[in-house]
């Protein structure tokens, strides 16, 4: 069965899909969260990527505005278990939700592009998965939280050539999982 999407709705749509593919391989095991999900863009891709029967949870303030629910058919269709929380990822009573869930095997935060906001997600995910990635983390705010924790564990930075003040994603991996990253 040929599946068909919208159109995606980027305008930096070939600078986003070269890092996406680049971030694509670091996507492994059987359980995702996206911080700021917005269309759904990035979390059908990460979503595709993993194993047919996964768990994917949205997290996201502004879940019934957006064009999501179109993409969720496809993940259904892969027999996913899909999650969406509306909410603010700092409230406390979300992030015990999302601690519900357990361990992730990625976090994509796209979310508050404050830096106290991307801190807070750090802070309160971080320890609940194996690798997180930061979106735009050329943009100033973004790049100030960056330039402070991406020496605090294995890193990698992935930024498209002709890349221009903002985009980029910055990936940060819990040291444990690089034990076993070789053997997934």
């Amino acid at each position: 069965m040929e599946i068909v999407f919208p159109a995606l709705v980027n305008p930096n749509l070939a600078q986003q899909t070269w890092e996406f593919l680049m971030l694509q391989q670091f996507i492994k095991g059987k359980k995702l969260l996206e911080i700021g999900s917005r269309h759904g863009e990035s979390l059908l891709r990460f979503a595709l990527t993993m194993g047919e029967g996964s768990t994917v949870v949205s997290l996201d303030n502004n879940v019934e505005e957006g064009l999501g629910h179109l993409y969720f058919n496809a993940l259904f269709l892969r027999r996913h278990t899909v999650e969406l929380i509306n909410g603010d990822s700092h409230d406390p009573g979300i992030v015990e939700k999302i601690k519900s869930y357990g361990h992730f095997d990625f976090v994509f935060v796209d979310g508050d592009h404050s830096e106290e906001g991307v801190t807070k997600d750090y802070e309160n995910y971080f320890p609940l998965c194996n690798v997180m990635a930061f979106h735009d983390i050329l943009l100033d705010t973004v790049e100030r939280f960056w330039s402070k924790h991406k020496r605090d564990h294995p890193m990698m930075e992935i930024v498209h050539p002709s890349c221009h003040g903002a985009m980029g994603i910055g990936v940060l991996f819990n040291d444990n999982y690089l034990h076993t990253w070789g053997n997934q």
